[in-house]
């Protein structure tokens, strides 16, 4: 779009009469948009990538986590029938198998799960897993998180 300061006419760029369409090329070419133009978009683009790598990151930390379970470990489990949220943790580590308790409550929403975490929560009846079944559960989704207090 081109503005004639003299009588403030508005052109479109194909609307512009051939007399002054050299002068309009010329300015156009020398005319640069401000590098703060831009500053947007490169905010946008600078989140998003922190935000992925953020979470490439805590996939990594919980699958490392997960091949050397500890005593005390929290895991978030989804249950198969909704979108359940809760809490295994990790009372034993013997072997290949991970004795676990349950947390006895549940919440629909991932983000309000540490709630759950409070020791008068959990189960007092162990239970057992392998390895191999906690990283099936993983690999299905299930496990969602791990936490290393």
């Amino acid at each position: 779009m081109v503005q004639y300061a003299a009588c403030h006419e508005l052109w479109e760029n194909k609307e512009v009469p051939t007399n002054i369409a050299p002068a309009v090329r010329e300015v156009q070419q020398h005319t640069r948009r401000p590098y703060w133009s831009w500053a947007g978009l490169a905010a946008v683009v600078a989140f998003f990538s922190f935000a992925i790598l953020a979470g490439m990151r805590d996939r990594h930390t919980d699958e490392a986590l997960l091949l050397a379970p500890r005593a005390g470990d929290i895991y978030t489990v989804r249950s198969d029938s909704a979108d359940m949220y809760s809490l295994l943790k990790v009372r034993r580590v013997g072997g290949n198998n991970v004795e676990l308790v349950a947390n006895e409550y549940q919440t629909d929403s991932r983000t309000r799960v540490d709630e759950l975490n409070s020791p008068d929560k959990f189960s007092k009846e162990p239970f057992t897993l392998t390895r191999l079944e906690l990283q099936i559960m993983r690999r299905k989704d299930q496990l969602t998180d791990v936490e290393r207090p």
